[in-house]
């Protein structure tokens, strides 16, 4: 990255099988940054702590981090899986700063400003975030037992589920909404009679490496292809409040 370049900062909280979570910070580069790096537009940061970069007062979605020395590089992760990160040094000069949401469009009020207005639901609540739901298979089709009229359920129609949670928690505050721009077809038996079934806000598609090249990899792959064929041609935050990804098994004892 040249001198100065910035990035947007985003918190990332993983959670593991066994309850514990880590969080850490990521950061999302332009289009431009992303190319020249590998094609990887979200990365995770090394060399500085999650309380360094939170006492200078990051928020995630609303702060830039400009380095005077940072560098985009290609590491091995604890499983020997190749790991895009972006490497900023104690040690060098980094600065955050609140972006200013009157003037730039990267700020997260303004993704969801545009969001809204490209969804046209002015007389919508505010509340309202509408969900895609990205069903990743690796190259020799590992994929999850669960299809799309299964995830459908967990997040949306269940009595207990993604939707009915969120709204119990925010006392009907936080309302989750099926993305319908795009919708996944299904081969289901209803009686005796097999039909296709098309399911909105669920999409399936296929990878072009295997789980085993672990899950930073999987994850990059699956985030770039979204991206690629649900981003409106910029970005999957331009359209979506929400994208859940939902990966093959095998890349690791992570839960969410």
């Amino acid at each position: 990255m040249a001198e100065g370049t910035e990035c947007v900062l985003f918190k990332k909280d993983m959670q593991f099988e066994d309850g514990t979570s880590v969080e850490s910070w990521s950061c999302e580069l332009t289009q431009e940054q992303a190319l020249a790096s590998g094609g990887v537009e979200m990365v995770d940061i090394v060399g500085l702590t999650r309380e360094a970069i939170e006492a200078k007062g990051a928020v995630s979605g609303e702060t830039i981090m400009k380095a005077k020395s940072a560098y985009v590089e290609h590491i091995d992760d604890a499983d020997n899986h190749v790991k895009t990160v972006l490497h900023v040094s104690e040690d060098s000069e980094y600065e955050v700063e609140e972006m200013d949401w009157k003037t730039d469009v990267r700020h997260a009020r303004n993704r969801r400003a545009r969001r809204q207005r490209h969804r046209n639901l002015a007389d919508s609540s505010p509340g309202t975030l509408t969900v895609l739901v990205v069903r990743t298979i690796d190259s020799n089709d590992i994929q999850l037992e669960a299809d799309a009229l299964q995830l459908k359920d967990d997040v949306f129609d269940d009595a207990v589920c993604i939707k009915t949670q969120y709204a119990a928690c925010s006392h009907d505050q936080l309302v989750i909404e099926q993305a319908t721009e795009f919708s996944t077809t299904v081969n289901t038996t209803i009686g005796d009679v097999e039909v296709e079934v098309e399911v909105d806000g669920i999409v399936d598609f296929k990878l072009t490496i295997p789980v085993c090249s672990g899950k930073s990899l999987i994850e990059s792959a699956a985030f770039n292809k979204a991206t690629s064929l649900f981003g409106g041609g910029s970005s999957l935050s331009s359209t979506f409040d929400l994208v859940m990804f939902c990966q093959p098994p095998g890349t690791g004892s992570w839960v969410a």
